[in-house]
């Protein structure tokens, strides 16, 4: 299996087993053997119900 490099207390995301395997089981055949990804999440807190996920409430109202 590739491996997952994270850095170190990267946010608020963990990489589990059952990722690994789902990773294993349903993208490594197709995934060259290193990927590059860029991409952003656009939101507004306010348009978001109940309590804001703890990524979205240590972050700004708006991103845009």
């Amino acid at each position: 299996m590739k491996s997952i490099r994270m850095k170190p207390n990267q946010g608020h995301w963990q990489v589990r087993e059952e990722d690994l395997e789902f990773f294993a089981r349903e993208i490594e055949s197709f995934l060259p053997g290193r990927v590059f990804d860029a991409h952003c999440h656009l939101y507004r807190a306010s348009d978001l119900r109940g309590p804001l996920p703890a990524l979205v409430a240590s972050g700004p109202a708006v991103v845009d």
